[in-house]
């Protein structure tokens, strides 16, 4: 059993690894790095997962191996195995809308646009948190966005994360500790596009 499920979104396979869709598997594993931890990979749910311990609390960091439009599919199946209510998922994904590195906590709200947040809600409804990090709008109207958020993340876009990668989780970890209302004042007002 654990207190809550951490879901990072992104694209299986190392072609994908650095590109900007994929920024949900890049917290899940800076997490898993800051404390040493390793991925298991249970087939019967398609994901690779870690567990932690946090404050008496117990988590599964979780990485769907199914793609982008298909992250929804074995969530249910996730939740069963672990035991963990609905309303205590949390998904970390891109979001073209907030500057990059920049981050918003919501719940219980639509798909805005993202297809993997599309597969989650018509397999379990939007009761749901949300962490979002901001990947930075496209340089030009003309790029197409599926290519946009496939493309990977420059040097200077690498950096810029890295600089706020511990805000970012200090906003997660605020979720577990203060609870999301507090979250959301908190970290929202400061640093939502």
């Amino acid at each position: 059993m654990v207190d809550y499920l951490i879901v990072g979104l992104g694209n299986p396979g190392s072609k994908y690894n650095q590109t900007r869709h994929n920024i949900g598997f890049w917290l899940i594993d800076s997490i898993a790095e800051s404390r040493g931890l390793n991925f298991k990979h249970q087939k019967v749910f398609h994901a690779h997962y870690s567990l932690m311990s946090h404050n008496n609390n117990k988590f599964a960091l979780v990485k769907p191996t199914t793609f982008m439009n298909e992250s929804g599919r074995y969530l249910k199946t996730i939740l069963s195995y672990f035991k963990c209510p609905q309303q205590k998922i949390i998904i970390v994904h891109d979001d073209i809308t907030l500057t990059l590195g920049s981050l918003k906590v919501s719940q219980n709200k639509g798909t805005g646009g993202h297809n993997g947040v599309g597969s989650i809600v018509s397999y379990l409804g939007n009761t749901f948190i949300r962490l979002r990090i901001g990947i930075g709008a496209k340089k030009s109207r003309s790029t197409n966005l599926a290519d946009y958020v496939l493309s990977n993340f420059s040097k200077e876009d690498l950096k810029v994360l890295e600089s706020q990668k511990l805000f970012i989780i200090d906003a997660l970890f605020s979720i577990f500790d203060n609870g999301v209302e507090y979250t959301m004042n908190h970290f929202n007002k400061q640093y939502s596009s």
